[in-house]
């Protein structure tokens, strides 16, 4: 991780007054590809659950959670559902925050996935959107094109305003916050970059 101590992360000033949001019981979505730069940025929030696939390609992303002092859920919606599930409730209710990321751990990339939405309504919780970018970075060869920052690399950190949804939400409202989230988050990513170096 010595690397990271060399981004220079920037944070918008419009996403400024959104971290009063990430005190208790909050979601952070984001996508797959955008999830390292994050892990190193929020490593000093307290009590910050992170839900990791089960799969082996999961145990990278685990361990350096683990390392870095994240409290760990291996699930998804393929693996481990019902008892990622009831940690992520537990984790809301005890009023921790909890990082879901919004297209899921096999994709389709950027095809924002009803899961988080769904435990956002049931717990009360507010649902925020997030992304992270660098003007010098590799993307892997993979579903999510992983995005890793160069060493030095310039860093855009994004926070949306929080999404808050009815205890009861109905199935309509439900696929129009699906469809909100998923042009929101890739309207925040577009937006990071270009920037000056």
């Amino acid at each position: 991780m010595v690397w990271c101590k060399t981004l220079r992360i920037v944070v918008s000033d419009e996403s400024k007054k959104n971290f009063e949001f990430l005190k208790e019981n909050y979601i952070l979505a984001l996508w797959h590809g955008h999830i390292f730069g994050l892990l190193y940025y929020l490593r000093n929030l307290p009590k910050l659950n992170i839900l990791v696939s089960p799969s082996s390609d999961g145990n990278f992303l685990a361990n350096l959670g683990k390392l870095l002092g994240y409290i760990i859920i291996r699930g998804s919606s393929f693996k481990r559902t019902v008892p990622a599930t009831r940690s992520i409730f537990k984790a809301l209710r005890r009023k921790e925050g909890v990082v879901i990321v919004g297209d899921g751990s096999r994709g389709p990339r950027h095809k924002f996935q009803p899961g988080s939405l769904l435990i956002a309504s049931r717990t009360e919780s507010c649902l925020i959107p997030m992304t992270f970018d660098a003007n010098w970075k590799t993307e892997l060869n993979s579903w999510d094109r992983f995005m890793i920052p160069w060493p030095f690399a310039k860093c855009v950190l994004s926070l949306g305003d929080p999404v808050f949804l009815p205890s009861d939400i109905k199935e309509e409202e439900l696929q129009k916050a699906q469809k909100d989230l998923e042009s929101k988050l890739i309207s925040m990513t577009k937006s990071c970059f270009p920037i000056s170096p």
